[in-house]
């Protein structure tokens, strides 16, 4: 099954750290993130996933001559809420809802696919994003306890997406 997310994404570019004359752009980052993607390889769990994030982000051409593919990676912080559900033969249980602060990276590769006015482009990205922790262990996942599902303290995920 496919891991279904959705992010929406703002970015205000400045220079922060880098020089004017440097290769490296660098924006502020306002994201908010959210799906029901698969828990790991187990077809009856999903993690109900909603996240709002602030960061910085720094991004660059992959040469001079490939002005259309660009490299980026970005760091912040954000609050990220989970629940465990369970699907066919756990159809019907749920966990208690988690939130907590985490810590967000990402890197990949962007591709211009069109501009679509002065302010506003369509880009593809291809990249992982990962967060620490991803959830808590604790009370809230008690249903899925005896069924042998372990509970990681970082999370990752294959991302494509278009803003």
């Amino acid at each position: 099954m496919p891991q279904v997310t959705f992010q929406a994404a703002a970015r205000w570019y400045r220079h922060l750290f880098a020089s004017d004359g440097s290769p490296w752009d660098e924006a502020f980052l306002a994201e908010i993130r959210g799906g029901q993607p698969q828990l790991g390889r187990n077809p009856s769990l999903f993690v109900d996933t909603s996240q709002l994030s602030l960061g910085l982000e720094w991004s660059r051409r992959v040469s001079e001559q490939i002005d259309w593919v660009r490299f980026y990676t970005n760091t912040g912080i954000g609050w990220r809420n989970e629940q465990l559900l369970g699907r066919e033969e756990l159809l019907g249980e749920r966990s208690e809802s988690a939130d907590r602060a985490v810590l967000l990276a990402e890197t990949g590769f962007e591709f211009d696919a069109a501009r679509l006015s002065r302010h506003m482009r369509l880009r593809l990205r291809i990249g992982v994003t990962g967060w620490l922790p991803s959830w808590m262990s604790g009370e809230w996942q008690r249903p899925f306890r005896n069924r042998g599902h372990l509970s990681p303290s970082a999370g990752y995920s294959p991302i494509t997406s278009y803003d």
